[in-house]
């Protein structure tokens, strides 16, 4: 502050120093996965303290994830480096990591583009997008990040057989142990079947085969066919304008070299109700409404990592740059017309999260809320599971490892470097198996397992936070709710601003 003031009284008095802006702040991200979590234990046990970290952070929480936005007035380097240990302080649950998010802000993508072929499958298309594509463009001066949505990504899955496993007296944290104890990772599945395990080989009870994930966005033509797209970001601070003539040359070069098609995207968001089903079905949907435009791109949803079924409530047209015009009346007349369900979204807005919740129930306790927002929540019985030897950390591994798989080693496959995912199949939650030293026993015998009601998302910007609640039907003005004072409801239908209330 003082050598500020005497670079203003020199320039004053004609000397021969100049005064400039201070430079605007360093906006990074913080991220965390919890599988297992709803939004509600997600704000309390991880948003909260993150938020006493980083005071005056911008926070978002869905199903499984929080987001962190932090402004800091250093230089980025140094401001992350000062996040990182406000990340290793913050006290979180056992089990929950945060890691700091790539260089970019949102505000930083400058070009997304579709790569397609009608002779290769979309995971020879994924691949190339992440073996090919994208490390020549991080190569590009400016550019901090390449994210990418759609396809299936390759992986060596290994499954547990339970059964076996159980019978030699072992369990998947054997499993886990026997193959990440591989240094230098597998060139073969012969390799991962030969790996010895307490009384034999991983091959006696897990069965190793090739797989795919597939990505939790979901992008397709409107007529079905997959696509992958990728999205490049600018690094926070850099030459926008060379970054994204760079980075469209480097597509072009690419597409040539491999004899794939790769267009330049230009987004046009279109909200167009609510389709409650399976993403295909969903999808089917939107094509048929299209008709006549098979070549455009639809991103139909972001899976949320919740163990519902994922659906889309929001569809985004993305299409080439010199069909834009043209195309934004197109959209217009698909808004509104693929409609198989109307929902409301409410927000509550108010300081205090307990007050929230309590709403939040009150909403619940007299709307239909819609099955993707139905949260299994898992009440562990403790004495139960010490007395097996489980614990609470033991039960989210097992859910995790149920639902998403667990990546415990590498696989080395020419020049790719593939996860090998430990997985478990299990018919339902209730019957996915959980290991301690002592036993393993069905997650039903430990825990009781019910749906419960969640808000979609929870935000906090300025000390307020504000929970967000779909329901069924349309609501024509805010519920009767009796709000404390500070606290305001707003409710939107069909994506338009019905009404609003609040008390002061």
């Amino acid at each position: 502050m003082h050598r500020w003031l005497v670079a203003v009284a020199l320039a004053a008095c004609d000397h021969p120093y100049t005064v400039t802006a201070p430079p605007p702040p360093s906006t990074f991200q913080v991220w965390v996965d919890a599988p297992g979590y709803g939004t509600l234990e997600l704000e309390r046990d991880v948003a909260i303290p993150l938020e006493r970290a980083f005071p005056g952070a911008r926070s978002l929480t869905t199903m499984d994830r929080v987001i962190l936005t932090v402004e800091d007035k250093g230089e980025l380097l140094a401001a992350r480096q000062r996040a990182s240990k406000a990340i290793n302080a913050a006290q979180l649950p056992d089990g929950v990591t945060a890691n700091l998010g790539p260089v970019t802000t949102e505000q930083d993508l400058i070009v997304r583009y579709a790569i397609r072929s009608p002779q290769r499958p979309v995971v020879e298309l994924r691949s190339l997008q992440d073996w090919k594509v994208r490390p020549r463009l991080l190569q590009i001066p400016g550019i901090g990040d390449v994210s990418t949505c759609g396809g299936t990504v390759e992986q060596i899955e290994v499954v547990t057989e339970v059964a076996r496993l159980t019978a030699r007296g072992l369990s998947s944290k054997d499993l886990r142990e026997a193959l990440a104890s591989s240094t230098g990772g597998y060139k073969s599945i012969d390799a991962i079947i030969a790996m010895p395990i307490r009384g034999g080989r991983i091959g006696d009870v897990a069965i190793v085969r090739r797989g795919a994930a597939r990505s939790t966005c979901l992008v397709a033509t409107a007529r079905g066919a997959d696509v992958v797209e990728g999205l490049v970001w600018l690094r926070t601070g850099s030459d926008r304008a060379g970054a994204t003539t760079g980075t469209l040359a480097t597509l072009a070069a690419i597409a040539k070299q491999l004899d794939v098609t790769i267009t330049p995207l230009e987004l046009i968001p279109v909200r167009v109700g609510f389709t409650e089903g399976e993403p295909d079905r969903t999808l089917a949907a939107v094509s048929r409404t299209l008709g006549d435009a098979p070549d455009e791109i639809v991103e139909y949803g972001q899976s949320d990592g919740g163990f519902a079924t994922a659906l889309a409530d929001e569809f985004r047209l993305v299409v080439p740059g010199a069909v834009r015009a043209a195309r934004m009346q197109h959209a217009a007349e698909i808004t509104g017309t693929v409609l198989t369900g109307k929902t409301t979204t409410l927000r509550i807005a108010g300081p205090d999260l307990d007050t929230l919740a309590r709403l939040a129930r009150t909403v619940h306790g007299w709307a239909r809320v819609p099955q993707k927002n139905l949260h299994p929540a898992i009440e562990l019985d403790r004495s139960r599971a010490a007395s097996l030897g489980i614990s609470a950390r033991d039960v989210a591994l097992a859910v995790t490892t149920w639902r998403d798989g667990e990546s415990v080693a590498v696989f080395y496959d020419r020049d790719r470097r593939l996860d090998v995912v430990l997985r478990v199949e299990a018919a339902t939650l209730a019957d996915v198996p959980v290991a301690s030293d002592k036993d393993t026993v069905p997650l039903s015998v430990i825990a009781t397992i019910r749906g419960t009601q969640m808000p979609r998302s929870i935000s906090r910007v300025a000390g307020s936070r504000t929970v967000e609640i779909e329901v069924d039907g349309t609501l024509a003005k805010p519920p009767a709710l009796s709000l404390p004072p500070g606290y305001t409801i707003t409710i939107e239908s069909q994506g338009t601003a019905s009404g609003s209330a609040s008390a002061r």
